[in-house]
């Protein structure tokens, strides 16, 4: 009987090792690992986390809500940053011109460039501003006009010189990229008693144009270096006529 008993203990014993066995080898590769308490996701929490994050790229003076401080809603992320890609949001370009040497285009692309504004460089022909001509215009005769220079020489203008060959003539006083150097040898020519007249002398060359993906009237005009004369004038155009290619260095 002793013996018997043994060998049941031993066969429940077996048993009992078996199925602790066959469990722990059910927990390491049939069932699906238990995550801790911390890594449960609470039902909504992902959502909440997404609108968070575009809270956070919204610009200043929007509420959480999507609003401007006025209360204007706005739509999505094109509202978080429009200014980043002014061309998508209205189809809006422009040019900047005329610019009469290359230098100043490069100055004036590379303020751009520094205002985060890529501006694309294009040749065209033109008619280029040289600068405020002072004249004394109508003159009937060449000896009137003769007499004219040698008054002028006179007086301390001695640059003065007979303009046309055939009447009526002109007499020039010189041209002058400097508007201030041009009153004044205006106002010495009419000390003397004539009747000076300033007007803008052009010739026919280069001109310099930028091209932009962004409304003429964002452009900050006044805050850009340009050359002497006539300010520079920003016009709109259809994205469709921007130029393709590139652009020459900045020298």
């Amino acid at each position: 009987m002793a013996v018997i008993g043994g060998m049941v203990v031993r066969s429940l014993f077996l048993v009992l090792l078996l199925a602790n066995l066959l469990f722990a080898g059910w927990r390491l590769w049939v069932a699906p690992p238990e995550l801790p308490p911390h890594q449960l996701k609470e039902p909504g929490k992902e959502a909440r986390i997404r609108v968070a994050t575009l809270e956070r790229t919204a610009r200043p003076g929007r509420d959480a809500g999507g609003q401007t401080a006025g209360g204007a809603p706005t739509t999505g992320l094109a509202g978080a940053d429009a200014s980043a890609t002014p061309a998508a949001a209205g189809s809006s370009c422009s040019r900047i011109g005329p610019i009469g040497d290359g230098q100043v285009a490069d100055a004036l692309r590379a303020a751009l460039a520094a205002r985060g504004l890529r501006a694309t460089t294009m040749v065209e022909a033109g008619q280029i501003w040289v600068g405020h001509w002072v004249q004394l215009e109508s003159v009937p005769t060449r000896e009137a006009a003769d007499r004219m220079v040698a008054r002028l020489a006179a007086g301390g203008l001695p640059d003065a010189y007979v303009f046309q060959s055939a009447p009526p003539f002109s007499v020039s006083l010189g041209v002058f990229r400097d508007k201030d150097r041009a009153d004044k040898v205006a106002a010495a020519a009419a000390a003397l008693g004539f009747h000076p007249q300033l007007t803008d002398r052009y010739r026919s060359g280069a001109q310099y144009w930028l091209y932009l993906q962004v409304a003429s009237d964002a452009l900050p005009l006044g805050e850009l270096p340009a050359e002497p004369g006539p300010g520079l004038q920003a016009e709109s155009v259809p994205c469709s006529t921007m130029p393709v290619g590139g652009t020459p260095m900045i020298n």
